[in-house]
């Protein structure tokens, strides 16, 4: 009976969400709590992943990049290449400089979803994009969430106090 128990409490903390806690990118210090959920990232390119819960079919994801010094690009040419995965030219924009040269900005329009390099992409209509350059010695963090508006609306806030407490 007890190793039953015991069966049932492993079950549980393996079907659990595994809630994010500090997160350490570089020099900066991600407070990566609820509601974020810790993921696997999908590829060895991605420092970390974050999981938004949101209400609707889809939980947008904040993807984490870092390449050391000097990699990676300026914030202008990040912002240009994330507004290249956009269609139809350039999609509405908001751009909001914090601290620390930290750059947030946000995308909305016809989302091109698929592989970086090459490769057939998915235009997904109504897609919103919310990213911020992080500039540091070390090498500058890029943060990306994308999906449907609604989505990624919902997870604004929590999205703009997770950039925040790494400028703290």
């Amino acid at each position: 009976m007890k190793s039953r128990f015991a069966a049932v409490g492993a079950l549980f903390v393996l079907a659990s969400p595994a809630f994010a806690e500090d997160l350490k990118i570089g020099e900066f210090v991600f407070d990566a709590k609820e509601p974020w959920v810790s993921q696997q990232p999908a590829n060895a390119m991605r420092a970390a992943e974050l999981k938004f819960d949101a209400a609707g079919d889809v939980d947008p994801v904040a993807i984490f990049f870092t390449f050391g010094p000097g990699q990676g690009g300026d914030a202008q040419s990040n912002i240009d290449r994330w507004k290249g995965m956009f269609q139809g030219g350039a999609p509405a924009e908001e751009r909001i400089e914090l601290a620390k040269g930290t750059i947030m900005v946000v995308l909305t329009g016809t989302y091109l979803d698929g592989p970086p390099f090459g490769g057939a992409k998915t235009p997904r209509e109504g897609y919103r994009m919310l990213a911020a350059f992080l500039p540091s010695a070390q090498g500058a963090v890029y943060v990306r969430l994308t999906g449907p508006q609604a989505a990624v609306d919902e997870a604004r806030t929590a999205f703009d106090a997770l950039i925040k407490s790494a400028l703290e």
